[in-house]
């Protein structure tokens, strides 16, 4: 016994108590250190495949919506609605924005009141709750046709840094474009009676009937901003419609002709350029 007990004080001194608490440590970091780089790698490994898989969500919603993203329009009407969309996912998201319609008869388009539509490649909204994480869509929806149609709106979701699919059987939402109608153009004037300040935001936006001293009457638009482009010259939406007017032609007789201007500035020029002073 008393052999053992000079054996241990031996093995068991100040520096070896030393050698033996750094090892035991070392051991401790390890196996620490192990466990935590493999719950953090499984943690990756989940946050990662749930991106993969597809946790990702996209969301429309309009009050004219039924419960399948629907609207009806019946046939020879036209119907505007406003639609909002919004990145509802914890992380930056790309998301596009579609429709289909049962009628070849039937247009959708965007106007410039409120935001442009996303193109096919889609945009890029910040995460739920920061700004900007929110878009509204001002639509029209036109049916040229006889029969009511149905208009289903939809968009995909993905990643922000990564390539995003349109259906195929899908059509974008382009800018909305006014066919030249003068009659329909002048059907849905306001009428003289109605005076601009007590006008409502709508109304501000399309053309007024305006009473001349000849007895003459003309069509103008006169809000801040309306909702006047059109496509002329094979220009998409170059050009804005100033108003209708009632004129004669080379023959003396009177017909109806829309005044346009450029929609864009063409730039500055002067009105007397020459040197001469001969004018231009």
């Amino acid at each position: 016994m008393k052999r053992l007990k000079e054996f241990i004080n031996r093995v068991i001194s100040p520096q070896n108590e030393f050698i033996i608490a750094m090892a035991v440590m070392i051991v401790f970091v390890c196996i620490v250190g192990t466990s935590y780089a493999f719950f953090t790698a499984r943690a990756e490994r989940k946050g990662a495949l749930n991106i993969v898989t597809g946790n990702l969500y996209s969301f429309i919603s309009s009050k004219d919506f039924n419960e399948e993203k629907q609207v009806v329009v019946l046939g020879q009407s036209k119907k505007e609605i406003e639609v909002e969309q919004l990145n509802v996912n914890g992380i930056e998201a790309k998301l596009n924005f579609y429709y289909s319609t049962t009628s070849e008869d039937v247009t959708v388009g965007y106007t410039k009141d409120n935001d442009p539509c996303p193109t096919r490649e889609g945009i890029v909204l910040p995460k739920s709750g920061d700004e900007g994480d929110k878009k509204t869509y001002k639509i029209i929806i036109e049916n040229n046709g006889e029969q009511p149609a149905t208009i289903t709106f939809g968009s995909n979701v993905g990643l922000s840094n990564k390539e995003l699919t349109f259906p195929v059987d899908k059509k974008e939402v382009e800018e909305y474009i006014q066919s030249l109608d003068v009659q329909g153009l002048i059907d849905k004037a306001n009428s003289k009676e109605l005076d601009y300040n007590s006008a409502n935001t709508d109304q501000k936006k399309e053309m007024f009937e305006i009473s001349h001293p000849d007895g003459s009457t003309s069509y103008r638009y006169i809000g801040e901003s309306p909702n006047n482009y059109v496509t002329f010259n094979d220009e998409k939406a170059g050009w804005r419609i100033i108003g209708v007017t009632n004129e004669e032609n080379s023959s003396g007789t009177k017909e109806w002709r829309i005044k346009l201007i450029r929609a864009d500035s063409i730039g500055k020029y002067s009105w007397d350029n020459k040197a001469s002073g001969t004018g231009s």
